[in-house]
């Protein structure tokens, strides 16, 4: 196309870059066949967007030319462009222009040409209410009742309070529009939440009724049958508004990381479990993208969500596949960890897999960088070409809470805990909690950015939950103060006058919150909790019960003794500490097992059956 005696460049460039540097490559030929050239600097450069980076130039041959840039604003397309006239032939004929486009992404993932939003939460603050499409769009979406956490599958991911019924992310400012030429939503999913069996829950949803009907409902779980499908809002008979893909999807197996996809396709509306074409709705309708992990209220559908995506276009099951990768993902190198033994067993084997787009990768080192809080690390070894590692930990008896750092990020698992108060945690909120009964509230003094307290008097005026922002203590008229000390570490100081006690309260979005407490319900039956704190006794005064539960109930009376009711006015007492001791204290309570007790540094002080709701 460009004739026989002209000079044409060949450029070649990374078409995506993740992080600011690309590569690429160029040579010329005349009238079809390769051409050599010399001299080629930098200045014969010019990068949109960007610039050539110096000394990248270089050749083995003066027939390829290698080089290097960088691009600076991202989601925009950018062109790396060979200037004409660099030099000639033998007969004075010069070389013509060339280009090639690239484009900087916050990091390189499947079809970024036909993203429409894309969340991956890592670039959003842990406590804004709202966060920030990482694609060209920069769309913003607002959270109720949910949160930026660091227990996402790829580093920060999305949470949701299970307390509430309203939990969501509505796609601002009035939704997402579904291309009608085919469209595809993705995300992973972490805690799947069964649905009640006479309604659904819902992972993505319309805005408007449709023909003042129903919502279209673009993926929802049946509580009926555990059926996966679709709720077409167009259809006037309320039997034929759900539309099966004839997969069953059971709730209560789905609690570690899994991929979910669904399709709008020609007639057809796809489903797709960890990149596996699962089932198809012989019907489609799509309107407008508005609430992802909730309807209006009660079909909350996962607690944890990550690297959620919108397409403009009806991907292929092969790239569905890829943004799956065999369980990595299709960003960059992430690890699998997997535990092959039960928690009786001694020592506890843990295998690790490495791995990016499908395939492991080899990690050299990883023994280096390990450390465990408690026990010790038995052995580490590594498979012949480093891809999977195999850990062998022998656990203190004298713990049940064993911390594992792979290299710096301490993912600590939890058995059945559901508030942790920790007044001097320096780690910064890293972990990954492995249980039906997550942590409700976690509060931590060494975190600056969550405490307001009086400059002067250290007096606590609010105290922020790590766990989800929109909960924080504020102080009564008679505030605790931030000057306290055990064995070094920060403690919260209470203190009485006249027998008036300081004292702190939960809210939730300014109403009163109970975390032990059914739907955050700051007053209102009980069934299975249980409370673990550290603390130390100056004067044993006349305290109220950590769970509040009217008269007779005290800890510590002023002799030191626990007085804690069972049934009517009976209740057991037991010694729990004198002036000065400093111990761990765990309260017991379950109506589900039975179970009423106390327990002093490990040991039982008094076990009562509970004889009536409370």
């Amino acid at each position: 196309g460009s004739g026989d005696v002209s000079i044409v460049p060949q450029i070649s460039v990374d078409p995506i870059i993740e992080g600011s540097t690309g590569h690429g490559s160029l040579s010329f030929t005349r009238g079809g066949k390769p051409f050599p050239s010399h001299t080629i600097t930098e200045s014969n450069f010019t990068i949109t967007n960007g610039a050539i980076l110096a000394d990248s130039v270089y050749t083995e041959d003066n027939i390829t030319w290698f080089f290097s840039f960088e691009l600076l604003e991202e989601n925009k397309q950018s062109s790396v462009i060979f200037h004409p006239n660099v030099f000639e032939d033998g007969y004075g004929q010069p070389n013509v222009s060339g280009f090639a486009n690239s484009k900087k992404l916050y990091r390189a993932i499947t079809r970024p040409d036909l993203l429409e939003a894309w969340w991956s939460f890592d670039r959003d603050s842990l406590r804004t209410n709202q966060v920030r499409s990482d694609d060209t769009s920069l769309r913003l979406a607002t959270l109720y009742d949910a949160w930026v956490t660091q227990k996402g599958k790829f580093g920060q991911g999305l949470a949701f309070d299970k307390s509430s019924e309203d939990g969501r992310m509505k796609v601002e400012p009035n939704g997402l529009a579904l291309n009608p030429d085919g469209w595809t939503l993705s995300l992973w999913a972490k805690n799947l939440l069964p649905p009640h069996p006479s309604g659904k829950s819902t992972l993505f949803r319309g805005q408007d009724k449709q023909n003042e009907t129903e919502f279209d409902h673009y993926l929802v779980l049946r509580g009926s049958d555990q059926l996966l499908g679709f709720i077409d809002g167009d259809e006037s008979v309320t039997d034929e508004q759900f539309r099966s893909s004839g997969h069953n999807l059971d709730a209560f197996t789905m609690r570690d990381w899994f991929h979910l996809s669904v399709m709008g396709e020609g007639e057809k509306t796809k489903f797709f479990i960890n990149g596996i074409f699962v089932g198809q709705a012989n019907r489609r309708d799509q309107s407008d993208l508005y609430y992802i992990g909730n309807s209006s209220g009660d079909e909350v559908f996962t607690e944890y969500m990550d690297d959620i995506r919108t397409y403009k276009a009806s991907l292929s099951h092969s790239e569905i596949g890829a943004i799956y990768g065999g369980g990595f993902g299709d960003m960059f190198a992430s690890i699998q960890v997997e535990e092959n033994s039960t928690s009786g067993d001694d020592p506890r084997i843990f295998d690790f897999t490495i791995g990016k787009d499908s395939k492991t990768v080899a990690l050299t080192g990883l023994n280096t960088e390990l450390n465990v809080t408690h026990g010790l690390i038995d052995s580490f070894t590594a498979s012949d070409n480093n891809h999977t590692y195999r850990l062998s930990v022998r656990p203190d008896t004298e713990r049940t809470l064993h911390a594992l750092t792979i290299p710096t990020r301490p993912p600590v698992r939890f058995e059945s805990l559901s508030l942790w108060l920790d007044a001097n945690d320096t780690q910064g909120g890293t972990y990954t909690a492995q249980s039906s009964n997550e942590l409700a509230l976690w509060l931590d003094a060494s975190d600056s950015g969550s405490v307001t307290k009086n400059p002067s008097t250290s007096e606590l005026i609010s105290w922020q939950n790590k766990i989800n922002p929109a909960v924080e203590m504020k102080g009564s008229n008679r505030k605790p103060t931030f000057n306290e000390t055990i064995d070094g570490k920060t403690a919260l100081r209470f203190d009485a006058n006249n027998g008036n006690l300081e004292s702190f309260t939960a809210y939730r979005n300014g109403s009163r919150w109970n975390p032990a407490g059914q739907n955050g319900q700051a007053s209102g039956p009980l069934s299975d909790v249980a409370v673990l704190f550290v603390w130390r006794v100056d004067v044993n005064g006349r305290t109220y019960f950590p769970f509040n539960w009217g008269w007779g109930d005290h800890l510590p009376w002023e002799n030191g003794w626990i007085f804690w009711r069972y049934s009517g006015s009976e209740r057991t007492q037991s010694p729990l500490a004198s002036n000065g001791e400093t111990l761990l204290t765990i309260l017991e309570y379950s109506i589900t097992q039975g179970i009423q007790k106390a327990y002093k540094n490990s040991t039982v002080i008094f076990d009562q059956e509970p004889q009536e709701n409370r």
